[in-house]
């Protein structure tokens, strides 16, 4: 038996190993109650309990991880938002970088 490719489309739908073609579906964003803001990193909403990488605190917050380190040393951030590894790597709390757009006192 040849199997012939229908030209654009991949394999054709009765291939005897792979059968039809499956796509996965994109999870979609669940819509904020009214009233609520919803931050977003990727397509995941962001629990104010997570710790964040300096480029993941960066693309939530919409500035650079410099800006974030600034941020630490003005005193937007406190001690307790932001954790340093044992190699010296810095984790920000997502809940401090909410506050933080949202210009709530720390």
């Amino acid at each position: 038996m040849s199997l012939r490719l229908i030209q654009g489309r991949g394999w054709p739908s009765h291939h005897p190993v792979f059968g039809p073609r499956k796509v996965p579906a994109m999870p979609r964003p669940q819509l904020a109650p009214a009233g609520e803001r919803r931050y977003l990193l990727g397509c995941l909403p962001v629990s104010p309990d997570w710790m964040l990488l300096p480029r993941e605190a960066a693309v939530l917050a919409g500035v650079s991880a410099q800006t974030l380190r600034n941020w630490e040393q003005s005193g937007k951030l406190c001690d307790g938002d932001v954790e340093i590894t044992k190699g010296g790597q810095r984790r920000y709390r997502a809940g401090a970088i909410i506050a933080v757009l949202e210009g709530k006192p720390q």
